[in-house]
C-alpha cells in the first residue's frame, strides 16, 4: 500500500473544517488490518455502528464486531453464516443484524438465534445481493445483481420481487435503495435511476438528465435531501428534486480526483465523504475539496461516524479511523490497558458445540491460542497472528469433538497459559 501523504493532508483538513482547540497530541488516524487486530478479512464492503457504539464489519472472511476492546468473529465454523464474504450489513429498528453474503442468501441474526433466508417463496434462491436496506417502516429491501429489488414482509415471511418484466424498473442489477418517506430512489447497473412511490415509476438516465453515466454504483440523500448519485465514469450527480435541478460533479469541473466514484457519505455538518473506486477518498463541504487516502489500490466501501466523532472508513485494505480533532477513546476503556496477558475461562463451560474465549495482550506481538485434547495432542490452532493490545474474543466449534476435558493454551514471546474446558454432547 501507498504511505498517507499526512503533512499536507492535514493542513488542508485543517483549513477545510477551520476546527480550534485541536488535541494536538493525539493521533488522527488509525489502520486495523487482520495484522495488527481482530479483523479477519483485509476487505470490508460494509460497516454499521450500533446504540452501544459497537462496531460491526462485513468482510471477505466472515462477521467481525468490535465492542469495548474486544473483538468476535463470526463465521461458516461457528454460526449459519454459509458464505465467508460478506457483501452488506445493516441494523434494522429491532435491533436484528443482517448481512449479505456472496452468492449464499441473506442472515438475520438477533443477538442469540441465526436465521438463513435462501430458499424462498420467490421459488429460486436469493443470490448475489449487492446492498441491504431498512426502510423508515423496519422493511428489509434487498438489491441483487441479476434479481432486481427485493422487499421482505416479515409478518408474513415473504419475499416481494420488482424487476423489469413486472415493474418500471429499467434494469435487473441493482446497486443501492434509499428512502425519502416513502419514495424509493434505486440505483442500477445500466439503467440508471428509478424513482417509485409504490405507485409509479419515473427513470433518469443520460437521456433526460445531464447524468454522463447510467451505471449508479451508490444512492444518498443528504441533510437537506438533495439525492446524490455516485456513478462509474461519470463523477458525482447531486439532485434538487423539488427544483427538478442537476449538478454533476467531475474530475475536470471539480477537486473530484477520478470519475469512478464508489461511496457517499454525510455527516451533520453536511460535508461530503466521497469513496473513490481505486483511489481513497475525497471531502467536499459544498466549497473546498480535499482528497485523502490518495492511492491507486483503496477502494473505499463505507463510512460511519461514531458516538465519539471518529469517522471508521471502510475500504479494500482493511479499516480506517480519522478524526481531524485527534481520535477519541476508539476503545470504550482506551486509558485501561491489560497490565499482561491474560487468559480467561470460557463461557459457556460446559459447552455444545460452541463455546467463547476471551483474552488479553500486554503488548503488539505475536500470539497463538491453540486447542489440546487432555493427553496434550494438540487439536488445532485458531489463534496465529500479530496482535496490537486489547481484549479479544473468539468462538470456538467443538462440533467435530467427542464428550470430555479440552485444554485451551495462550501464548506470547513471554508467557504462556493453559486452561481447561469441559465439552458436554
Amino acid at each position: 500500500m501507498e504511505s498517507i501523504k499526512l503533512p499536507a493532508l492535514l493542513l488542508l483538513i485543517l483549513a477545510l473544517f477551520s476546527t480550534t482547540n485541536l488535541a494536538y497530541g493525539q493521533n488522527q488516524w488509525k489502520y486495523y488490518h487482520p495484522n495488527n487486530s481482530g479483523l479477519p478479512g483485509n476487505i470490508v464492503p460494509d460497516i454499521i455502528i450500533d446504540s452501544t457504539n459497537a462496531k460491526w464489519f462485513a468482510t471477505n472472511n466472515g462477521l467481525a464486531r468490535l465492542k469495548g476492546n474486544t473483538w468476535t468473529v463470526w463465521d461458516t465454523t461457528n454460526s449459519l453464516i454459509p458464505n465467508n464474504f460478506i457483501q452488506s450489513i445493516i441494523k434494522d429498528k429491532e435491533n436484528n443484524i443482517w448481512i449479505a453474503t456472496r452468492n449464499k442468501g441473506i442472515v438475520k441474526y438477533d443477538g442469540i438465534n441465526w436465521t438463513l433466508y435462501y430458499n424462498t417463496n420467490l421459488g429460486y434462491p436469493l443470490l448475489a445481493i449487492n446492498r441491504l436496506r431498512v426502510d423508515n417502516n423496519n422493511t428489509l429491501w434487498a438489491c441483487s445483481q441479476t434479481l432486481g429489488l427485493l422487499k421482505y414482509l416479515s409478518s408474513i415471511n415473504k419475499w416481494v420481487r420488482y424487476y423489469t418484466a413486472n415493474s418500471g424498473l429499467p434494469d435487473n442489477s441493482v446497486t443501492d435503495v434509499q428512502f425519502e418517506n416513502n419514495i424509493k430512489w434505486i440505483g442500477t447497473v445500466q439503467g440508471g435511476i428509478a424513482r417509485f412511490n409504490d405507485t409509479s415509476w419515473t427513470i433518469y438516465n443520460h437521456n433526460n438528465t445531464p447524468l454522463e453515466s447510467d451505471f449508479i454504483e451508490r444512492v444518498g440523500i443528504d441533510n437537506f435531501d438533495n439525492k446524490w448519485f455516485c456513478t462509474r465514469f461519470g463523477g458525482v450527480a447531486k439532485f434538487n428534486s423539488d427544483q427538478n435541478q442537476w449538478t454533476i460533479y467531475t474530475s475536470t469541473n471539480s477537486g473530484l480526483p477520478w470519475n469512478n466514484t464508489y461511496s457517499i457519505f454525510f455527516d451533520e455538518q453536511n460535508t461530503k465523504w466521497i469513496g473513490i473506486a481505486g483511489g481513497g477518498f475525497t471531502i467536499f463541504n459544498d466549497t473546498n475539496w480535499v482528497t485523502a487516502l490518495d492511492t491507486n489500490s483503496t477502494t473505499v466501501g463505507d463510512f460511519k461516524k461514531d458516538k465519539y466523532n471518529n469517522v471508521w472508513i471502510c475500504a479494500s485494505e482493511g479499516v480506517w479511523v480519522y478524526n481531524p480533532q485527534g481520535i477519541v477513546k476508539v476503545y470504550e476503556n482506551s486509558t485501561v490497558l491489560p497490565k499482561s496477558i491474560a487468559l480467561y475461562q470460557n463461557f459457556p463451560n460446559p459447552f455444545n458445540p460452541f463455546t467463547k474465549i476471551k483474552y488479553s495482550v500486554k503488548k503488539e506481538g505475536y500470539v497463538t491460542l491453540s486447542i489440546y485434547d487432555i493427553t496434550g495432542r494438540k487439536i488445532n490452532t485458531i489463534v496465529n497472528n500479530r496482535k496490537s493490545i486489547g481484549e479479544y474474543e473468539i468462538v470456538f466449534n467443538g462440533a467435530g469433538l467427542s464428550s470430555g476435558i479440552y485444554l485451551y493454551t495462550l501464548e506470547s514471546d513471554d508467557i504462556k497459559i493453559t486452561k481447561s474446558m469441559i465439552l458436554l454432547k
